[in-house]
Order: structure tokens, then sequence, then C-alpha cells
């Protein structure tokens, strides 16, 4: 989208002494792609942070001999509990993204 925005910003006004749009919009890509790699990180840290959480505490209630996780919230339960089919024989999680091998 931002790229998008940008060439047509070049297009419809086109600054004077330009020729050829490609530097502004290679500046334009390397901006956009750290500002959104900044704003992303919280959010991609908290999650990974969260299923790491979740995951200790399921281990944890599998050694006391209990099933799945005792503190998690449900709608976290439910999300882990739909994608339990991901599992490997070894019971190691497999990404979803790829076929079954």
């Amino acid at each position: 989208g931002t790229m998008y925005a940008a060439m047509l910003a070049l297009v419809w006004f086109p600054p004077s002494g330009l020729t050829y749009p490609t530097a502004p919009l290679v500046v334009t890509a390397i901006a956009a792609f750290v500002i959104g790699e900044v704003m992303m990180h919280p959010i991609s840290a908290t999650a990974r942070a969260a299923l790491h959480c979740y995951v200790i505490d399921e281990e944890e209630t599998r050694s006391f001999g209990g099933v799945g996780s005792s503190r998690a919230p449900q709608a976290l339960s439910r999300l882990a509990e739909d994608h339990r089919d991901y599992e490997t024989s070894e019971g190691q999680r497999r990404c979803c993204c790829f076929p079954r091998g």
C-alpha cells in the first residue's frame, strides 16, 4: 500500500527535476519496512512470550498428571486444542503451513 501511494503521489504530483521515480520509491520501501518492523516487534515479542508461557504451563500440568494448561485463558487453550493435530508422533509441534509428511 505504501509503495502504491508513493507511486501515485509521484505520478500525480511529479517534483521538478525528477526523471525516474526509482530512487524515491526505493527510499519509501526501505522506510516502510523499517517502520513496519519497529511497529510489529512488540506485538510479535508479546505473542511469542504468551505461547512460551502456555507451553511451560502445559508441561507443568502434565508433570502433575493433568491434561492441557491449568492457568491459560479459555480462548488460548481453545486455539491450542484446535491446532493439536499439527503435533508429530514424537509430541513435537510442526508448522501448520506445511503438509503432513
